[in-house]
């Protein structure tokens, strides 16, 4: 049995940064403690950090000054007092699980590594030599998708170590209902048709192909677009808008608070996240289209990468070759003219998502891995 079981969940990525892979590291903490386990995370201190931890369980915060050359000495330090029988480490990448790799060679140290996308990548000998040493001597392996499984399996990831574990959504948050005037308001949503992207502001997402998407409508189509989030392509993105001419029909909403967000995918008539594969990065799921599926609002998403596995093409949303903007603008011109089918599809989206992608799922998929592996009854 896993009851009582102690799960040290080791991650860089954690509050205060916002992402898929806290995400994952606070969901399947919550989750496992609400089965019953003792949970522990540990991850870097960040600056400005307030303290005030979530969740029903210990987070232990490492100092963050040098934190690329000394983490793995400061994280095998953390772990090195574990009782070996009674722990389970679950790393949210392989470069986490590297202190478990060191401490397998002097003490029994049971240890799992998720692989969410960009993770799989490695370029440089050295880390591939190290990322697969790390992986193979682990005792499972979870991909949040189909293709990250694919390029897992490509660097000789045995099998049956590997299992598909896809992310979740908490569909208690995130669910339909009526749109928030005050919130339509606040933010300047208008009664043209409403096209909503959420995501850091990164090439591979895919945001600029969307513009040149909107720039190929008909001009006939009443539509705005709206990009939720930051980062370093914003500036490249407003540029492309100006030499498109389609500045006017761009609202840029910049940093939308996590409570925020379940209203912000309500007001959507679309989601659009066009994700494409570049030289050192990759789509490895998309936990925002389970997001705005559980809103009831479907998805555009780019084929060839984890997006796959959240968005059914003609039955949850709209799969488009993501270098192509006559598709992505097909695609968006069709949800437009065709609102009962897409209506049909933010159902079905819906549906899917509780019956596949809750936390609960996920949580539970992970505990039958590890016992499947650990041969635990």
């Amino acid at each position: 049995m896993l009851n009582n079981q102690r799960f040290v969940i080791l991650t860089q990525d954690y509050f205060p940064a916002h992402g898929g892979i806290t995400t994952w590291c606070y969901e399947i903490a919550k989750g496992l403690v609400a089965r019953g386990c003792d949970v522990q995370v540990i991850t870097k201190d960040f600056e400005g950090w307030n303290g005030k931890e979530r969740g029903e369980f210990a987070v232990q915060r490492l100092e963050k000054r040098q934190w690329v050359r000394r983490k793995n000495l400061r994280l095998l330090k953390a772990i090195s007092g574990e009782p070996d029988a009674n722990t389970i480490f679950l790393c949210s990448n392989w470069k986490m699980a590297v202190p478990c790799l060191l401490r397998s060679f002097y003490r029994p140290t049971k240890f799992f590594a998720a692989v969410h996308g960009l993770d799989a990548f490695e370029t440089r000998p050295k880390n591939r030599l190290l990322q697969k040493a790390t992986l193979r001597r682990s005792d499972g392996v979870l991909a949040v998708s189909n293709y990250t499984a694919g390029l897992l399996e490509s660097i000789d990831i045995a099998p049956q170590k590997l299992r598909v574990i896809h992310n979740g959504v908490e569909v208690e948050r995130f669910k339909p209902g009526l749109r928030n005037a005050e919130f339509a308001a606040a933010h300047k949503f208008g009664t043209e048709f409403r096209l909503l992207s959420v995501g850091r502001l990164v090439e591979r997402k895919g945001f600029d192909m969307a513009l040149r998407a909107i720039a190929l409508l008909p001009s006939g189509i009443p539509l705005r677009y709206y990009l939720a989030g930051t980062g370093p392509y914003e500036d490249e993105l407003r540029r492309l808008s100006r030499e498109l001419g389609i500045d006017d029909k761009i609202r840029f909403l910049g940093f939308i608070d996590e409570a925020d967000l379940p209203e912000l995918y309500r007001q959507a008539d679309l989601f659009i996240m066009p994700s494409r594969n570049t030289e050192r990065s990759v789509e490895g799921f998309g936990i925002v289209y389970l997001e705005a599926a559980a809103c009831r609002v479907p998805s555009v998403a780019g084929s060839g990468n984890g997006a796959e596995d959240a968005v059914r093409p003609d039955e949850t949303g709209y799969l488009v070759n993501p270098e192509s903007p006559q598709e992505i603008a097909a695609a968006i011109q069709r949800a437009v003219e065709n609102p009962r089918e897409r209506r049909q599809f933010g159902e079905k989206a819906g549906t899917r998502v509780e019956r596949e992608f809750t936390w609960q799922h996920t949580v539970g998929n992970l505990l039958d891995f590890v016992r499947d592996r650990l041969d635990v009854k």
